[in-house]
This record gives C-alpha cells, sequence and structure tokens, in this order.
C-alpha cells in the first residue's frame, strides 16, 4: 500500500461537515458486507484494478451511486461499491 491520506480525509471531512457510516449492507454484489477499515480492491471504467486499498468510510447519501471512501490521493472522491472487490475485512464482532 502507498502512502496515507487517513490524516488528510480527516481533516477534509470535518471541514465539508461530512457524516459517515461505518457499515454498508446490502449493496454490494454477493452480499458481500463491507465496513470502514476493510482492505479492497478498486476496478475503474476502463477495467483496471488497483490494489489494495482500506475504506476509509461510507457516505449515508451517495452522490450518483459513489458513497465509499478509499484511502488513496483521491480520498474525497467516492466509489461506487459495485467497484470493489472485497479483499480482507476488519476485525467484525
Amino acid at each position: 500500500m502507498s502512502a496515507s491520506y487517513v490524516k488528510e480525509f480527516s481533516e477534509w471531512r470535518k471541514r465539508k461537515g461530512i457524516r459517515l457510516r461505518h457499515h454498508l449492507q446490502d449493496v454490494l454484489p454477493k452480499g458481500i458486507d463491507l465496513r470502514t477499515g476493510d482492505t479492497v480492491a478498486y476496478t475503474n471504467p476502463n477495467g483496471i484494478t488497483t490494489l489494495p486499498y482500506k475504506v476509509l468510510g461510507i457516505d449515508p447519501t451517495p452522490d450518483n451511486g459513489r458513497c465509499v471512501y478509499l484511502d488513496w490521493e483521491c480520498y474525497w472522491f467516492p466509489v461506487a461499491p459495485e467497484r470493489l472487490e472485497l479483499l480482507n475485512t476488519t476485525n467484525k464482532v
């Protein structure tokens, strides 16, 4: 994994007043349960897959279906859950 943008994301989110959820239910294909901290692969609209990325948060009011924020250089741009493949999960109690 490359540089982390957790700090920048946190500061940006606070400035914008964005409230996030920790958990995403019934949105991903195949019933995958996605949470903050999970590791995912992202496939862009051209079919190119990049990985790994950590899920930083999930927006409860998605814009055009994009609601998952990732720890990457575009931390401010959410992606659609359909473009993600779950690689590793956080400790789900």
